[in-house]
């Protein structure tokens, strides 16, 4: 059966590619995938990794509307694909009109990588509705495209791939030490500063360390400068080290106490997925829509989004040695998650829509 995925504005270092590379590479015995990018943002070098999972990659670098949507409507002209995965409610929206304009016969499925109601518009969110299928990384997603009046029939709840990994990452034998691998944003969805706050509520600056790794996408990196203005202030900047964004992250990665995350929303949260593979233990805010689906009693703390003073007293759990989660159970708490089982998911489910 043949696929184009269609995507929105892609820079290369999020959690999308990730999750693009391995459905596909799932997949590819028995799906023959096209990939449309509607907008490359910077370099085209991290599509190349990703180039032996698809026939055909189709990349727009410009940035002017008119030319973006003759883009996308040549892509859909030419294709002979039976089944269109959306990654953006504006992306269901032109393959429909494109299926009416060519009349084209595929089936449109959407794909979302973000909480609707966090990231777009209530006419933009309706836009949805004019796919045939719904593939739901999360419990929230599902719902939310049930409150939109999308028939459960066809919505089909698959999680995020994760790779099982064999090597195991152990908690510092030395001060504790604490993980934050996302984009640099101070503020908006990935909310660095109340992490720090958090941590600048701690008594025991001496007994913790914080190693930060992420891209900051704004010019002179802002977003950086008012993170570490906030440490210098709560006094523990000299608890944590920058490193920037990695392409192989947990490479670098010898050993970790607990992965913290502070969003104000996910679409999954990969990263905690990641985290938890290779045995380290978690604390994420309960934000829309995905960690609630990942963390539990196994492997970590939940804590309420905003709750500045819960996040400190899980991190001294950590610090004070009174948590007691073990590598291997860690590991086995998201076992439906991991890629045999979710292969099997998808490709049921898109067997019996494509039919």
């Amino acid at each position: 059966m043949k696929c184009t995925i269609l995507t929105g504005p892609m820079a290369g270092h999020g959690g999308e590619e990730t999750v693009i590379s391995k459905f596909t590479s799932l997949l590819n015995d028995k799906y023959d995938f096209d990939l449309c990018i509607s907008l490359c943002i910077g370099d085209t070098d991290w599509v190349s990794k990703i180039s032996a999972n698809f026939s055909s990659i189709y990349v727009n670098n410009n940035n002017n509307p008119f030319f973006k949507l003759y883009f996308i409507f040549n892509v859909l002209h030419r294709t002979k694909s039976e089944e269109i995965i959306c990654l953006t409610p504006r992306m269901v929206f032109l393959a429909k009109v494109a299926q009416r304009l060519f009349f084209k016969k595929y089936k449109i499925i959407s794909w979302l990588q973000f909480a609707v109601s966090k990231k777009f518009d209530a006419k933009t969110a309706k836009m949805l509705k004019k796919a045939d299928y719904h593939l739901a990384i999360s419990s929230g997603i599902f719902e939310e495209l049930l409150l939109l009046d999308v028939p459960e029939d066809r919505v089909g709840l698959i999680y995020n791939p994760v790779t099982p990994k064999k090597r195991n990452i152990f908690p510092s034998s030395a001060k504790t030490k604490f993980l934050y691998i996302a984009r640099i944003q101070f503020e908006k969805e990935k909310n660095l500063s109340e992490l720090l706050s958090a941590f600048g509520l701690l008594k025991s600056n001496n007994k913790w360390t914080l190693d930060i790794y992420g891209a900051d996408e704004t010019n002179d990196s802002k977003e950086t400068t008012k993170c570490i203005e906030l440490a210098k202030k709560l006094n523990i900047e000299q608890n944590i080290k920058w490193h920037g964004w990695e392409n192989e992250v947990w490479e670098k990665v010898q050993e970790a106490d607990c992965l913290v995350l502070s969003s104000t929303n996910e679409g999954f949260g990969m990263v905690l997925c990641e985290a938890i593979s290779y045995g380290i233990p978690v604390i994420s805010s309960d934000c829309p829509v995905g960690p609630k689906d990942i963390v539990n009693k196994d492997n970590g703390y939940l804590y309420p989004m905003g709750d500045v003073q819960a996040l400190a007293d899980y991190l001294s759990k950590f610090i004070n040695k009174e948590t007691n989660f073990q590598t291997e159970k860690v590991k086995e708490s998201i076992e439906e998650m991991y890629l045999n089982n979710y292969r099997s998911k998808v490709k049921s489910l898109l067997d019996h829509w494509g039919g």
